[in-house]
């Protein structure tokens, strides 16, 4: 990528970003609270496939809107399971988080 296309999407970002902030500004929007991922905190064994998980928090990345994660309550021990009508890649890698998880922490 040239400087001058890495300028040019900088822009477009810039652009696109105050766009979305204006939105919100105009709809009265002061903060959203929202969950960090789909389940309780991610396993180390299954970080490789958590990237598909990334789009809860790639806008904050994006826009550059601070945000933090703050714990809220633990994982019980009759939350350890997950099922959906999808079982897809997803339904095995949260069933996977799932597994064993009491105690672990679930955030916003």
């Amino acid at each position: 990528m040239s400087l001058r296309q890495f300028e040019m999407m900088l822009k477009e970002r810039y652009e696109w970003c105050y766009r979305f902030a204006e939105k919100w500004h105009n709809s009265g929007v002061t903060a959203i609270v929202s969950p960090q991922w789909p389940h309780a905190a991610p396993k180390s064994e299954d970080a490789g496939d958590q990237g598909t998980m990334g789009e809860y928090s790639f806008i904050w990345n994006v826009t550059g809107y601070p945000s933090g994660v703050m714990p809220v309550t633990n994982v019980l021990a009759d939350e350890q399971t997950f099922s959906d009508k999808h079982n897809d890649g997803w339904t095995k890698l949260i069933q996977s988080n799932c597994a064993n998880s009491e105690g672990l922490p679930v955030c916003i």
